[in-house]
């Protein structure tokens, strides 16, 4: 490595290679107004050691670079040019946006996306209003249009009409790195921009790659990857915030920090191979006046200019930029008119016509439409609010089709429906405009759960009857992936089945090439699987107690690399909202330990039982489901739950009974009976004769029913002689129950 290093200072006339040790460039803010730092040190060391070739890259591109910059700036002392001969009159790059959310505010609008688009062409045209607070009038001389604009792609790479606006639904925007770099649009055809929730590394908000980084197999970490907060100066961004993409954009273009390529400002002056930007250890603040910005320039040179640093410049982090120098602008004219990354590619003729910003511009798109509720999973007759949106081109017709709803069909955007019919249900949108319209449908969105019970006070699941786990417990797929809950037969606390979320999708790396690509990103952090038990009724429980037998083994190699995490959690509202009653994490949670395959359990020791207690507050409740949450990480693997037991003391109340006149005669009952039973309005009941363990051993009736007297006659089928409880439970969660007695 030494050897190298000497090798690349003898091919580069200046001295600022040692810094390099910073390979991804951020702008970073900690928690401290204006206070910024990067944390990306560790990961740049990575990067060098595995690929120490980059460092004679860097030196060739800097070599190339640098004699570029010369020959322009000879042709300009000889024409008085201050652009390279070979320059269009104005750089058009195609840009897409890649939205990263979960349908939460980082799900940034169109409108906020226009916005950046804006701020952008006014940085990079010299357009933008605040030249005038430009700190001395030599930096106001030399600074720079750059003759660079942006458009928002029309075409994408398989030829159909966009916006330039990629929305994609993904747990990959929490802690987002490189491997959330998803649906890379050839980056020699498009900047691809990817806008996330959070960034992996503590306090950075955005950062970018270098050309000489991102060429050949490394290509496809090529582009920014940014926080939504720093997005344009409206909606969640705000105008402090909104230069960092001009900032990134700057190192895509091979800018550096003025200080040089430490991403440290502040710890010592450095350079960054621009004539005209002074030595600078660089700001995390906006100084109060000039005299204070010169910190590295101790000997008076000529011109006297750089006595005072360059703050505003947009490669700083002062947070007061405002500017690109003449210097900067060669410098990106180098890296346009190299074929290193392909940057030459994106603003050639054939380029813009392909991606659809060359003019004439192409007529709208017909909008794509996709939608998402507050939730979807709600009791019967309950509203849910479903979101429409309009992608590609904004939608002028809304045209919503419900299953088992109050309305059938709805033409606004954002309907509020209510839900009377059981079970799943099927949602469709489309969205028009005066080109054409577009249409999407999703099978089972909503699941409507009766307000009856499956169980009355306790329950024991063994998984081991498939139709009753197919018919009564729910699994939810958040993100609709490849990891999911699913019955098993491979592994067993007790008898023959379980079920199992199929967690493990580690990175996977070519074999066959140096150095190995990535081929499969696996699952990643931060994906939700929900096991959700059937509903309990818990009206005359009290001490109840939760357990289950679980078997979870971890991928990763040490235990801060265990990250994953198993919520156990209740509703008391089908699952509207939910509390937590325990957390499972950590070696805690793996308790099978380290397994570097698919982990299926070997033996009996490689399960644990869990017992909580269930909260007084659940004691009770006529309605309850409980739910295993299970949350990855990168380094997730299998796990299994079997034996779910709900145990406690169920008592009968009959006090309620008076409100419906619930009777059952003859009782005790021999051969039959007949229930009675009067319902003051119409609505939603369920009756059931159940035994004491609380599980149902007749329907007698459930669905929807009219006010007034009703009679149902009781057959004894092959009832043994004992006690036996008639229950029914109406639409508004009121409980009546009656003891029965059986006798031959």
């Amino acid at each position: 490595m030494k050897i190298l290093k000497k090798q690349i200072m003898k091919s580069i006339n200046y001295f600022r290679l040692p810094a390099i040790t910073a390979f991804i460039i951020c702008i970073s803010v900690s928690t401290a107004f204006g206070q910024l730092s990067c944390g990306s040190n560790e990961m740049s060391e990575q990067l060098l050691a595995q690929h120490p070739e980059l460092l004679e890259k860097y030196a060739q591109y800097e070599t190339y670079t640098q004699n570029y910059v010369k020959n322009m700036e000879s042709t300009q002392n000889k024409t008085g040019r201050k652009a390279p001969t070979s320059a269009p009159t104005v750089y058009v790059i195609p840009i897409v946006f890649h939205i990263l959310h979960q349908n939460g505010p980082e799900n940034i609008s169109d409108a906020q996306i226009n916005d950046e688009m804006r701020i952008l062409n006014e940085d990079y045209a010299k357009l933008n209003p605040d030249t005038s607070a430009i700190a001395t009038p030599h930096f106001k001389s030399i600074a720079a249009n750059l003759q660079i604009k942006f458009v928002l792609a029309k075409i994408d790479p398989n030829g159909n009409c966009t916006n330039g606006i990629d929305r994609i639904y993904t747990n990959r925007t929490n802690n987002a790195g490189d491997l959330s770099k998803l649906n890379q649009w050839d980056p020699k055809k498009y900047l691809n921009v990817w806008v996330v929730k959070s960034i992996g590394s503590a306090g950075v908000a955005g950062y970018a790659y270098f050309p000489w980084e991102v060429d050949g197999f490394l290509s496809p970490n090529d582009g920014v990857l940014i926080l939504n907060n720093y997005i344009g100066s409206i909606g969640t961004s705000s105008p402090l915030t909104s230069r960092a993409l001009t900032h990134e954009i700057g190192h895509v273009l091979n800018l550096e920090h003025p200080w040089g390529l430490t991403n440290s400002p502040g710890v010592a002056c450095g350079d960054d191979g621009v004539e005209d930007t002074p030595d600078t250890k660089g700001w995390n603040h906006c100084p109060v006046d000039t005299n204070a910005a010169k910190v590295c320039d101790t000997i008076r040179r000529s011109p006297v200019y750089l006595l005072v640093e360059n703050y505003q410049n947009y490669m700083d982090y002062s947070y007061c930029s405002c500017m690109f120098t003449d210097g900067q602008k060669l410098r990106i004219y180098a890296a346009l008119n190299s074929t290193m990354a392909g940057r030459k590619d994106l603003w050639d003729t054939a380029n813009l016509k392909a991606t659809g910003v060359y003019s004439p511009p192409l007529e709208a798109c017909v909008p794509k439409p996709d939608f998402y509720s507050n939730t979807c999973f709600v009791c019967a007759g309950s509203s849910v609010n479903f979101y429409g949106e309009s992608l590609n081109a904004a939608a002028t017709g809304w045209q919503w089709t419900f299953s088992g709803a109050s309305v059938s069909i709805s033409n606004v955007q954002n309907p509020v429906v209510q839900f009377d019919s059981l079970w799943s249900h099927t949602i469709s949108l489309t969205t028009s405009d005066s080109v054409g319209s577009n249409s999407i449908t999703k099978w089972g969105y909503i699941y409507v759960s009766p307000l009856w019970t499956n169980y009355y006070g306790t329950f024991t699941e063994g998984f081991e009857n498939n139709t009753e786990v197919n018919n009564n417990w729910l699994f939810v797929n958040q993100f609709n992936n490849r990891s999911f809950w699913q019955l098993t037969n491979n592994a067993s606390s007790g008898g023959q089945n379980s079920i199992k979320l199929n967690a493990y999708f580690p990175i996977v790396y070519t074999t066959n090439s140096s150095p190995a690509n990535i081929v499969d990103p696996g699952i990643g952090s931060n994906d939700v699987d929900d096991a959700i038990t059937p509903s309990v009724d818990l009206s005359t429980a009290s001490a109840m107690t939760l357990s289950f037998d679980y078997s979870c083994a971890t991928a990763a190699t040490s235990p801060t690399g265990i990250t994953e995490a198993l919520n156990i959690d209740f509703s008391l509202n089908c699952g509207a909202t939910w509390s937590t009653i325990k957390t499972l994490t950590g070696v805690a949670l793996a308790n099978a330990g380290f397994w570097n395959t698919p982990f299926t359990p070997r033996a009996q020791s490689d399960w644990q039982n869990v017992t909580i207690p269930v909260p007084t507050f659940a004691n009770g409740k006529p309605n309850v489901r409980f739910r295993f949450e299970y949350i990855s990480s990168q380094y997730s693997n299998n796990i299994y739950i079997d034996n779910v037991n709900l145990t406690g003391t169920v008592g009968i109340n009959s006090v309620k009974a008076d409100e419906f006149n619930l009777s059952v005669y003859p009782n005790p009952m021999s051969k039959s009976a007949t229930v009675t039973y009067n319902l003051p309005t119409d609505q939603n009941v369920q009756i059931g004769v159940y035994d004491v363990t609380g599980r149902e051993l007749i329907e007698l009736g459930k669905g929807l029913q009219p006010a007034g007297q009703h009679t149902i006659s009781l057959n004894n089928q092959n009832l043994s002689e004992g006690i036996y409880f008639v229950k029914m439970v109406s639409g508004n969660s009121k409980t009546a129950t009656k003891k029965l007695i059986v006798i031959k």
